[in-house]
């Protein structure tokens, strides 16, 4: 669960996507290009944003289309971090400096050879004059899914008694 991020939830708006899907597939599409030696047979990227009054969310997601592997970076800019006097861009700007950020980490994650570890938890970081948090993880759905499977069995199922 995030840490700093309000349950959208409990907001008042409910969150909306700041860009339309098309122009997410755009920038999906132009990551692919741009990234295109680093990537593995089947690999993808999908985009997301998400805003209301408090604060806007990125979401880059490089998975594998076995579902064996994907990468999860996040980055967000709250109003309430930011200085009193510092003025807000409209929130497709600010969606394209979150991108740039993950583009950044995207790269250097590909240029340590798939090794960087991101934080799970929100980090604090700067970007230009915004205080942005940011966050990511290497997860397996696929193997999440068969361990969820697993555990939904009911007790005194033969197959998890040894």
């Amino acid at each position: 669960m995030n840490t700093f991020l309000p349950n959208p939830a409990a907001t008042q708006a409910a969150p909306k996507p700041v860009l339309p899907p098309g122009e997410a597939r755009a920038l999906a599409e132009a990551l692919r290009r741009d990234f295109e030696p680093f990537l593995r047979p089947g690999e993808r990227f999908a985009l997301a944003t998400e805003a209301d009054d408090e604060y806007i969310l990125a979401q880059l997601i490089l998975r594998r289309a076995d579902r064996r592997e994907q990468l999860t970076l996040e980055a967000a800019i709250e109003a309430v971090d930011q200085d009193e006097h510092v003025r807000l861009p409209e929130p497709r700007d600010m969606v394209r400096l979150l991108m740039t950020f993950l583009r950044a980490q995207l790269y250097e994650y590909f240029r340590e050879d798939r090794t960087v570890r991101f934080p799970l938890d929100w980090t604090l970081a700067m970007l230009d004059h915004l205080v942005i948090k940011t966050r990511g993880e290497r997860t397996s759905p696929l193997l999440e899914a068969q361990a969820s499977a697993l555990l939904s069995e009911q007790p005194g199922d033969e197959s998890l008694e040894a």
